[in-house]
């Protein structure tokens, strides 16, 4: 069965050429490893601001089980530090049953493991 994957991909500046340079990225990277692109979705902006458009959309897509898997280049995309990341996001992409596919760096739980890559 093929898994489906969300992108999500987030700039703190608003440069239209680097965010069509990551989808590309991604797509392709998501294409190579058998993903079906369920939804790609895009913010600029500080990473610090919880209302942010496209993290909305992939939060309620992975709570209504719309993908399997978010990749992103880097984990910071969703938060600025790993240590947020973790705090803020690691539980809530577990408990939906959602995987995290970083391609640049691993994300690890709070036991240190590697959770996904």
């Amino acid at each position: 069965m093929t898994r489906r994957v969300a992108l999500y991909i987030h700039l703190v500046v608003g440069d239209p050429a680097a965010l069509a340079e990551r989808r590309v990225q991604l797509s392709e990277y998501a294409q190579a490893q058998g993903y079906e692109i369920a939804l790609v979705a895009d913010d600029t902006g500080p990473s610090d601001k919880p209302d942010r458009p496209g993290l909305g959309q992939i939060l309620a897509a992975a709570e209504a089980g719309e993908f399997d898997v978010l990749m992103m280049l880097d984990p910071w995309e969703l938060q600025g530090s790993l240590a947020q990341f973790r705090t803020c996001y690691l539980h809530l992409f577990r408990d939906c049953g959602v995987e995290l596919a970083c391609v640049r760096h691993a994300v690890c739980g709070e036991d240190g493991e590697a959770w996904a890559n």
